[in-house]
């Protein structure tokens, strides 16, 4: 949208840039795609932002000798905030796929190999490492087998006994209050309600009900947090687009400060490190926080393509 001295379109700039990135893991759609910024999301809900976590491990869990150094690999990776991307599901190079296990109960599984294939990925093994991340901490649950030798893996409920046992903390605010326990559904059965996008609660040993960890899934399949979390990216780019609009003088303070220094036409482009969303205003050599649910620190690499955006030779500066 153009206003005044304003040059700013943060609609076409976020549009620009998830379609750079899903094109990027090979998406074939179209730009236009009304819910693109859902399949984004849905992407960003499955992939893991490499960052150091503080890892917990549950009593429960039983780890095979002979994928004891791929796991203290990966453990490694986890906090020193190395990538573990090579070790989750191939699927993730689908932006359409949706991990029915991960959206309802939110845990993500990671294979428990070192070998690195042609594509990126870890070579595949049968069983893997099931992990709840969250931002600064991930929760190692156990190592179980999946596929044809495990294929209830997915809806095993005494994966959520476990967290429940080791972390209740965790599950707290998941828990259903005011109404009598839910009936558990059969393990068939609950593979084929999850399939079916239908959202169930789950009873556990201590008489409590709680609502799926992942937040749920949508009638579409996809997930409600990752649905929500496109909603909140676009409602805060919109509110910084018509502030700016409503006070353009007030951000050219922000942006450059001295008036001596503000440029006769301010041009503001949205742009993205990792999961979060900055504007930046040319040759203004300042950053201001859009959208930043997650604290980053930038790579070197990232900080010089952030200086080239903003056309400055001074150092920049970083607000939230």
């Amino acid at each position: 949208m153009h206003f005044m001295d304003v040059r700013i379109d943060f609609s076409k700039d976020y549009l620009d840039i998830i379609y750079e990135k899903l094109k990027a893991v090979g998406w074939q759609g179209a730009r236009d795609d009304k819910n693109i910024d859902i399949r984004f999301s849905n992407f960003q809900r499955r992939y893991v932002v490499a960052k150091k976590r503080k890892i917990f491990i549950s009593r429960q869990l039983k780890c095979p000798a002979y994928l004891k150094s791929a796991y203290q690999a990966i453990l490694e990776k986890i906090t020193s905030g190395e990538s573990i991307v090579p070790h989750l599901s191939r699927y993730l190079k689908d932006p359409d796929y949706n991990d029915l296990f991960l959206n309802d109960w939110g845990i993500h599984h990671l294979h428990l190999s070192t070998d690195i294939e042609d594509d990126g990925f870890t070579s595949r093994t049968g069983p893997v490492l099931l992990v709840v991340f969250g931002e600064d901490y991930a929760l190692i649950i156990d190592v179980r087998m999946h596929g044809p030798e495990n294929p209830d893996l997915w809806v095993q409920e005494d994966i959520l006994e476990i967290i429940r046992i080791n972390w209740p903390a965790w599950l707290e605010p998941l828990r259903l209050r005011g109404m009598l326990p839910a009936e558990n559904r059969s393990r068939k059965d609950r593979k084929k309600i999850r399939r079916g996008s239908v959202n169930t609660f789950l009873t556990l040993s201590d008489g409590k009900s709680y609502m799926g960890p992942g937040m749920g899934i949508t009638s579409a399949g996809t997930s409600t947090q990752a649905t929500m979390s496109a909603d909140k990216i676009r409602y805060a780019i919109r509110t910084f687009e018509n502030n700016l609009n409503a006070d353009p003088l007030g951000y050219k303070r922000k942006f450059w400060g001295d008036y001596r220094r503000w440029p006769a036409m301010m041009t503001v482009r949205l742009c993205c490190v990792g999961e979060n969303y900055y504007a930046v205003a040319e040759n203004s050599g300042t950053i201001l926080g859009v959208y930043v649910p997650w604290e980053v620190h930038m790579s070197d690499a990232e900080r010089c393509h952030m200086r080239v955006m903003s056309a400055s030779a001074s150092s920049i500066h970083i607000f939230g």
